[in-house]
């Protein structure tokens, strides 16, 4: 008995920044990719809000004063990453266009667990460049993933 195997096979030249894939549905309704092969950042931000607690025990009218007075209420973190493309040709504007106009994305990083991860584009304007003014066309844009980094599903 002979048994197949498929193998998927992704080549990308040396590098030593992770690739990854931000999928987009483009203008004709279809899945787009395009890959970001060089540096990232990856940042997190956070919002709460705080109150004053009351830290008095009524039975023993004493107090703790290793109990946290000030506390935290609705704490949310969000979650961002910047990407940047490899050198890239002109007639790639047109997908960076569509891509600014895409209302959904992800992100796969491309590693042995490929995991997928919505975006929202944060990026709002990106001048098109153009090989006549710029020798080398290379393109950063900002994302925010489309989730809460503690979830808090309504």
């Amino acid at each position: 008995e002979t048994k197949t195997t498929v193998l998927k096979v992704k080549t990308f030249p040396c590098s030593k920044y992770e690739p990854i894939r931000v999928t987009f549905v483009n203008k004709y309704g279809a899945l787009q990719d395009i890959y970001f092969n060089r540096r990232s950042n990856d940042s997190i931000s956070v919002t709460t809000e705080d109150y004053k607690a009351s830290i008095v025990d009524l039975s023993t009218l004493s107090y703790d004063t290793t109990s946290h007075q000030q506390r935290t209420l609705n704490l949310v973190g969000k979650e961002s990453i910047t990407l940047n493309t490899d050198y890239i040709d002109e007639s790639c504007n047109e997908h960076i266009r569509e891509l600014m106009l895409s209302e959904q994305l992800w992100m796969t990083k491309l590693t042995d667990e490929e995991t997928i991860i919505p975006l929202r584009l944060r990026s709002q304007s990106t001048q098109l460049k153009k090989s006549v003014n710029e020798k080398l066309i290379q393109y950063t844009m900002q994302f925010d993933f489309a989730f809460d980094k503690i979830n808090n599903i309504r």
